[in-house]
């Protein structure tokens, strides 16, 4: 008898954990924000080397991150591999500070780049190098300087549409010119009040953002 109770016992329990699902364990991704649709998703190219297309909470204001942000996003992962986020944190050295700060004077590349840092490069500039036909370490330098990934990425884009020199426009991006003057200077839109990302870049940025 006490060997029967105890059988119905195991195959309630059993049961139980057939009908009650386990809830999936929330996911913590960080890295670089490499587009932001102005919408309800931007894409992280995270620190592991995975490419993620985060959906935002409703709530959240986009107009807060542009491409070469670093963020801290949790949430669950979807059948489709992106990620559905409870929050999204930028995050690095004087984060909030930052945000307005022109290329070459940011501070949250220090991770990377000093000497007590971490002793391989930025995962995305050996991606960029790869795509891009330059060099780790020239990726590496611009970026150590305090520029973000995400202009360095748009000016070699740029070099790749148009044949503009990276460099200069990097110059230009730290003198505090925006992307669409730059843009307008290289016959690549037309009123920089208007800005319409040239075909091939990542997103439409806004004037003076990276």
């Amino acid at each position: 008898m006490k060997k029967t109770i105890l059988i119905c016992v195991l195959v309630v329990l059993l049961a139980a954990l057939v009908v009650v699902p386990v809830a999936a364990k929330p996911s913590v991704i960080k890295g670089d924000v490499t587009a932001n649709d102005g919408v309800s998703t931007i894409t992280v190219h995270t620190n592991r080397d995975q490419i993620v297309n985060v959906i935002t909470p409703i709530e959240f204001d986009l107009s807060t991150l542009v491409v070469g942000d670093v963020v801290i996003v949790k949430g669950q992962f979807q059948g489709d591999g992106s990620l559905a986020a409870e929050w999204v944190k930028k995050t690095g050295a004087g984060a909030s500070d930052d945000e307005n700060a022109p290329e070459g004077s940011k501070a949250n590349n220090a991770a990377y780049c000093k000497s007590n840092g971490k002793q391989t490069p930025h995962p995305m500039a050996s991606a960029l190098a790869e795509k891009f036909g330059v060099s780790t370490d020239w990726v590496m330098g611009y970026f150590c300087n305090g520029y973000g990934m995400g202009a360095i990425m748009l000016a070699l884009k740029t070099q790749q549409i148009n044949g503009a020199d990276p460099g200069v426009m990097l110059a230009q991006r730290a003198s505090g010119q925006g992307w669409g003057a730059i843009w307008q200077e290289l016959k690549m839109i037309g009123n920089e009040r208007d800005v319409q990302t040239p075909p091939g870049l990542l997103k439409k940025p806004g004037h003076g953002n990276n």
